[in-house]
């Protein structure tokens, strides 16, 4: 019997299927959200508030950081998840959240678009939860 553990490191009761479905879900995760955290980092520029008002991008940037925590420990859980058969609707889901996640995150951290950053990002978390919250399980 497959036990939690089994699920995050990807051993399954059912072998090679699984397995290569667990790594392709974990590497698209990963690799959708580097390409956003890229592609924020590019758009950013945090010279122009950072000399404006230093403080604020002090006091924004720490924000950013615990974002960065709270995206880190989404990642964690879709890691775990993946390791589990997940429907590909919601698996969609996921990644797209978990890499507009990554993306606002970014944004913040750049203190650009803060807006719509902060926008992204909340929905982002909320559809997250949604969709784990309708998950049969």
């Amino acid at each position: 019997m497959a036990t939690p553990a089994d699920a995050l490191w990807g051993r399954g009761a059912r072998t090679a299927s699984r397995w290569s479905s667990t790594t392709r879900l974990r590497t698209a995760l990963l690799g959708l959200c580097a390409f956003a955290i890229a592609g924020a980092a590019l758009l950013g520029d945090p010279v122009p508030l950072l000399r404006a008002d230093p403080e604020l991008a002090t006091l924004l940037r720490g924000m950013a950081a615990l974002k960065a925590v709270m995206v880190i420990a989404a990642l964690a859980v879709l890691w775990w998840r993946f390791g589990w058969p997940v429907p590909p609707r919601t698996t969609a889901v996921y990644l797209v959240a978990a890499a507009l996640l990554a993306g606002a995150t970014t944004l913040v951290w750049q203190l650009s678009a803060l807006l719509a950053a902060s926008a992204v990002l909340h929905a982002a978390a909320l559809t997250m939860l949604i969709t784990a919250s309708r998950e049969k399980r």
